[in-house]
């Protein structure tokens, strides 16, 4: 819906052959070849940097979706959710993806 909509506002439409909601799924195709994907910058994060693989920013128009992180507030917390809370709120992850 995200890239349909954001197609449409410059007047085409984009009809994909394959669609996952995996991003192993789409990295799988795009390692063979002949394959090109629009995925987030965190799709490289998890990556890495790959020499076949070529990330282009997205410059017009510019997008970005916010997300949200729902935890339950009773203690003690989920060692998992405890864990990830505690990176979410003292990383940069702005910067760390700006650094990819």
């Amino acid at each position: 819906r995200i890239i349909d909509r954001l197609t449409a506002t410059l007047g085409f439409a984009v009809y994909p052959t394959v669609v996952s909601n995996s991003f192993l799924a789409v990295c799988a195709h795009l390692r063979q070849g002949d394959w090109a994907s629009i995925v987030p910058h965190s799709f490289f994060h998890v990556l890495g940097k790959l020499p076949d693989l070529v990330a282009i920013d997205l410059v017009d128009p510019v997008h970005s979706e916010v997300i949200g992180l729902v935890i339950s507030d009773r203690m003690p917390r989920a060692p998992m959710a405890a864990a990830f809370l505690g990176a979410a709120t003292e990383c940069d992850i702005e910067q760390g993806f700006a650094e990819l």
